[in-house]
């Protein structure tokens, strides 16, 4: 069986879910999904095809949304087996239900799908948890990941309930991701920058260039985070203080 595993990622949670669990599966690789040059990931035939993403505003990051109607739907009579992962930071909400109406369109049916608790990066609201709490939330991590790679194995057959009212929060939803792309507006790089292009190399939306020795925001954001949690320099801001105050997650376990 082959097996390829599209994963969108971020500050790296859902790369550290899709890598572990391709090498717990055999003949499996992963592949990002990311935006380079205006163009996004092109999808390959496989019977085997694995998605694995993060949880944005209660639903699929919007750059899956047009992975699945751009990229899947020309490979679907290729898939017998499609299987997703979502990871979360407390709440998957209603990402299941949203993302197995966006495969019906794609002519596709997911045959097993799970969630994996990871530590939530949305820093408006959230502060990173200490050392000690992040080892104990990979600990539990790396156990769901095993269990995930022991159904996909045997090519179990599970999905996840639709929460109620699903459907209405799917409205709310299609609208408000349209919304998010210049939410980058908020965005403010302070002088420590050093125009190193971690940032532009990191973002999975192309979203970011270095100009003048300044990163340059081109407003197709996801709202991901990742430029905000790599720069070493801590010199992306928010033009409005964090709730909580300013916290980082550089995510090393994750070699994203």
């Amino acid at each position: 069986m082959s097996t390829l595993i599209y994963c969108f990622s971020g500050s790296g949670n859902s790369w550290y879910v899709a890598k572990n669990l391709a090498e717990k599966l055999r003949d499996c690789r992963v592949v990002k999904i990311e935006t380079t040059g205006g163009t996004c990931t092109v999808a390959e035939p496989s019977d085997t095809i694995g998605l694995v993403l993060p949880t944005y505003f209660g639903g699929p990051p919007a750059m899956v949304k047009t992975f699945i109607e751009q990229c899947l739907t020309p490979i679907a009579s290729s898939i017998s087996y499609l299987f997703v992962i979502y990871t979360h930071g407390g709440l998957p909400a209603y990402v299941s239900a949203i993302t197995e109406r966006l495969l019906a369109t794609a002519t596709l049916v997911c045959s097993y799908a799970d969630t994996v608790k990871m530590v939530d990066t949305y820093i408006p609201y959230f502060t990173i948890p200490d050392e000690d709490a992040q080892q104990r939330i990979f600990a539990k991590v790396d156990k769901k990941i095993a269990l995930i790679a022991e159904k996909v194995s045997k090519e179990t057959i599970s999905i996840l309930r639709r929460p109620l009212f699903s459907q209405v929060f799917q409205l709310w939803w299609e609208k408000h991701i349209v919304k998010l792309a210049d939410r980058d507006e908020r965005y403010v790089v302070t002088d420590e920058c050093t125009g190193c292009g971690l940032c532009e190399r990191r973002c999975p939306a192309g979203n970011i260039t270095i100009q003048e020795g300044k990163p340059v925001f081109h407003h197709h954001c996801e709202q991901c985070f990742g430029c905000y949690h790599v720069c070493p320099f801590h010199a992306i801001r928010l033009q409005s203080k964090p709730l909580r105050g300013y916290t980082w997650y550089p995510n090393t376990r994750s070699h994203y």
